[in-house]
């Protein structure tokens, strides 16, 4: 009886296996898709060296973003807390974004302004709305950066870089 039992399961595992083994030829994606594909498999570690070293630099971009990010937010508290100008902030800010030519881009379609560095200091002013403590501080701030724009403004070149 249990010969017979595990005679019947060895057969319907084989039967299994060739079905399988005529479905992944016949149809080599569904091999692929459930990953049974092993004749690929110098390409399969190829694909997964090319994902790694990828991920990689994802992961270097990503810190590097990371970084960006935490000095322009100790910026933006200097700024807030009137510890620096919106001009040395503007400058820090134009040269983080000089490094990344897409971030300008963007700003450049964002913002009005004659020159990137207006355009760069309109951006610092978005950045540094909602970072005080009340609204009453919040007016004193914006009021203040509003004034400070309006200078800077003045000193720009009229042509835009």
């Amino acid at each position: 009886m249990l010969n017979r039992l595990l005679s019947r399961r060895c057969l319907i595992v084989c039967i299994l296996g060739l079905v399988g083994s005529q479905l992944s030829v016949a149809h080599p994606s569904w091999a692929q898709a459930v990953g049974v594909d092993v004749w690929n498999l110098a390409e399969l570690e190829e694909q997964t060296r090319a994902t790694t070293a990828h991920n990689r630099v994802l992961l270097a971009e990503d810190y590097e973003i990371q970084q960006r990010i935490a000095i322009k937010e100790s910026l933006i508290e200097e700024l807030v807390a009137g510890h620096t100008s919106l001009a040395a902030t503007t400058d820090a800010f134009l040269e983080l974004n000089r490094a990344m030519p897409q971030h300008m881009t963007v700003i450049r379609s964002l913002y009005p302004g004659r020159s990137d560095r207006e355009l760069v200091a309109r951006n610092v002013l978005d950045y540094a709305k909602g970072r005080s403590v009340s609204d009453r501080e919040e007016q004193a701030v914006q009021s203040r950066l509003e004034h400070e724009l309006d200078a800077l403004i003045a000193t720009e070149p009229l042509a835009a870089e």
